[in-house]
């Protein structure tokens, strides 16, 4: 995690330094929890248990021990969503979606001990505890399932006075974490792009202390240090847990992670993030020291089960984990707990480059120290060497940032081959692993030469002489050479030759007329030298082909994206025709496809008169150039058209845009509806609002529905004239429209 000086500040003022051991605990096996729905998990390790709650579907809370066996619920919670400990641990304040209240249960007994009543209609979704203030987020739109939009309120947590709101920042479906000294941190759920909110809730209503626009996509979870300075969010985009720091929400970190972060939990003690994502075929959860940049522990569980969506809890000193987990579908919710304290497997791999060489020369020998697919960093390594059986320890190597080690070594005159061991003596999250591997030492440097000469002008016989020379007192005499010829894609061996005293060795070989061959000689390595190679290439001549003329045309010359193109032509060597031929017709300047030049569309035979014919059935938009190719033969020589070129324009986009006024008390809201005609790919719309004398707002940008519909909505209080804007796509022009009302 790339940290400033003010984060690490931070993150050791909270405790960031992990125990020297955990206790010892073991991961469970998934506990079927008989859940239709999940919305949020609260651990309450102090009374040895859990709470889950089933989002506006459900009424009751359920809850289970540490291990997840069910032990009791909490009934009477009409659609219990968002849920939130006081700091002593006495209380779990539930918010009532669908009841339009908060709910305190007493975390020993089980009871509701306290309900207050908000106005109807406020759909209350998410909760958390700030000193004397519980603050909620509502929206009956998303956490009640329909209505209008809402906002940020606060409750005194200790008379139950409902107290004031505010609808300026996060309304969508608010998230409320805890944030420093009197402060909430709040963003929108499943909103792109995401702002992320800072409010003081100190007053009789919240205000807005600041904001930090796009800071991702589609929101899915915050998470706050203890002391509230930090915050970590959880969105769709980017594939990553970002970091920010209150006051101003300026960056401080990033957790790496991968696709579709949804859940992250920080321990009470401040030592440990939970990081989770919505990943198919990647680890499901990351444990992260605090201010850390490799994870502690991965967990991937497995083919078709998910994390679920703010489905991650921890202990107070972050040694356990609590994970809820479901089916693709969102159905079969299980929870498991998970021990930062099981090892995990360590891998340490271990190559020398080069592996074989001479006495003298030097060799880096390197590799990788991982666990769980992830790079394990400053971990110390032991190195030895075995030379004749002796071993000699070598200074220690460390590993950097991403795992992987290198050291140099310079190979010794008085052994064949050199043995290197590294070891790593595990720490208290990885095993201990060692590994090793082995250096050929060389003695005699071999030369090879290869020489190829043609028996006459357009003979099909080659002669080859080899001749093999060592720089050592071995003897060149009685090597086995290996040979191979190459020619059209295609490798032969022809039979082994043997060197003679003097260290040479003939063949002759018979090759097609007109035809290039390259002819590779080789020598196996030995104890004593290498392995080596050497080639040489020879054309034989042969006939010239006849040269040809292609011709192309196509019809019509413009056209619109989509419709067929003709292209025909003929094929001919002078004034003979070239039938049977086949011909390749290419297409460039109008790619389907992104960094595609040229693509060929089709091929055809040309008919007995040398004529040909193909059609384009679907050219994309663009200045279209069409070429035709005859790649040639022994007989006709190769030989292309000249490019002709067709205008390919995109279609005409309908999109229209209508708004109505509300009645009664909805006199003030203005529906605006985007109709959206056929198009090809792109079917994002984007509505906004400009009020008389005032600035333009956007309403909605998002897909249409299968009625090539977008609705939005306005609180108008003067004339304003709405837009509906199209960007356009591959195949139709952009297209805006607009009304006033």
């Amino acid at each position: 995690m790339r940290v400033s000086s003010r984060m690490l500040a931070v993150v050791v003022a909270a405790g960031s330094m992990l125990p020297a051991a955990w206790p010892a605990t073991a991961d469970t096996v998934p506990r079927s929890l008989a859940m239709d729905s999940f919305a949020r998990i609260v651990a309450d390790p102090a009374h040895g248990q859990l709470f889950l709650s089933p989002g506006r579907s459900g009424s009751a809370v359920t809850v289970t021990d540490l291990d997840g066996n069910r032990t009791g619920t909490v009934t009477g919670l009409p659609g219990a969503t968002g849920m939130a400990l006081t700091p002593d641990g006495s209380s779990l304040w539930v918010a009532l979606a669908t009841g339009d209240a908060l709910a305190r249960v007493d975390t020993a007994t089980l009871d509701v001990a306290q309900t207050v009543a908000l106005p109807a209609g406020t759909c209350p979704g998410d909760v958390t505890v700030v000193g004397d203030r519980v603050v909620y987020g509502y929206s009956c739109n998303t956490y009640g399932g329909s209505g209008s939009y809402g906002g940020i309120g606060t409750v005194d947590a200790t008379s139950g006075a409902v107290l004031g709101t505010d609808t300026t920042g996060a309304f969508y479906k608010p998230i409320v974490v805890p944030g420093p000294a009197g402060r909430v941190y709040a963003g929108d759920g499943g909103l792109s792009p995401t702002t992320l909110y800072l409010y003081s809730v100190t007053g009789a209503a919240p205000a807005k202390v600041t904001a930090r626009r796009d800071t991702g996509s589609n929101l899915r979870e915050l998470a706050s240090s203890p002391d509230g300075s930090l915050v970590v969010q959880a969105s769709g985009w980017p594939y990553q847990h970002n970091v920010y720091t209150a006051p101003d929400l300026g960056n401080a970190g990033v957790y790496p992670s991968d696709t579709y972060p949804n859940a992250v939990a920080w321990s009470a003690d401040g030592s440990v993030v939970a990081a989770g994502t919505d990943s198919a075929y990647e680890p499901d959860v990351r444990l992260y020291a605090a201010g850390g940049s490799q994870p502690l522990r991965t967990v991937d569980f497995g083919n078709g089960v998910y994390l679920a969506d703010r489905g991650l809890a921890l202990s107070a000193d972050g040694s356990t984990t609590w994970a809820v987990t479901t089916d693709v579908y969102g159905e079969n919710v299980a929870v498991r707990q998970l021990s930062l304290q099981a090892p995990t497997a360590t891998n340490l791999t271990l190559a020398a480059d080069p592996s074989a060489a001479y006495s003298g020369t030097t060799t880096s020998v390197g590799g990788w120290l991982s666990s769980g697919g992830e790079g394990l960093p400053a971990a110390t390594l032991t190195v030895t060497r075995i030379a004749g059986g002796v071993e000699s320890a070598l200074p220690a190597v460390q590993t950097r940032d991403d795992g992987t080690y290198v050291f140099q070594d310079t190979l010794p005159s008085t052994v064949e081959s050199l043995r290197y061991r590294v070891s790593f003596a595990g720490d208290a999250q990885h095993g201990p692993v060692t590994t090793e591997t082995t250096v050929t030492v060389w003695s005699t440097v071999p030369g090879l030469t290869l020489e190829l000469t043609e028996q006459s002008t357009a003979s099909a016989n080659v002669y080859g002489t080899v001749r093999l020379g060592y720089s050592g007192n071995d003897s060149p005499a009685g090597v086995t050479v290996h040979v191979r010829r190459q020619g059209d894609g295609v490798s032969t061996a022809l039979p082994d030759l043997v060197t003679d005293a003097f260290g040479s060795a003939k063949f002759t070989d018979s090759v097609p007329a007109g035809s290039t061959t390259t002819y590779v000689v080789s020598v196996d390595a030995t104890g004593v030298h290498p392995a080596i190679s050497q080639s040489d290439t020879i054309t034989v001549s042969a006939p010239q082909p006849a040269p040809t003329t292609l011709t192309l045309s196509a019809s019509p010359k413009a056209v619109l994206v989509g419709t067929p193109v003709s292209l025909s032509g003929t094929l001919s060597a002078g004034t003979a025709a070239v039938g049977g031929r086949e011909v390749v017709v290419t297409r460039s300047g109008c790619s389907s496809a992104p960094g595609i030049e040229t693509e060929v569309i089709g091929n055809t035979v040309t008919a007995a008169d040398g004529r040909w014919s193909l059609a384009d059935d679907y050219p994309w938009p663009g200045s279209c150039g069409y070429r035709a190719e005859w790649a040639g033969d022994a007989t006709y020589a190769a030989s292309s058209s000249p490019k002709v070129t067709v205008d390919v324009a995109k279609r005409t986009t309908t999109l229209t845009v209508s708004a109505l006024r509300g009645s009664g008390r909805d006199k003030k809201t203005v529906t605006v509806t985007a109709t959206l005609g056929a198009t090809y790919a792109n079917r994002t719309v984007t509505i906004t609002a400009t009020p008389s004398g005032g600035s333009t707002v956007v309403l909605a940008t998002g897909t249409v529905d299968g009625n090539g519909r977008l609705v939005a909505t306005y609180q108008a209080r003067t004339t304003a004239t709405y837009t509906a804007t199209f960007d356009g796509d591959s195949h139709y022009l952009p297209a805006t429209a607009t009304t006033t009302l």
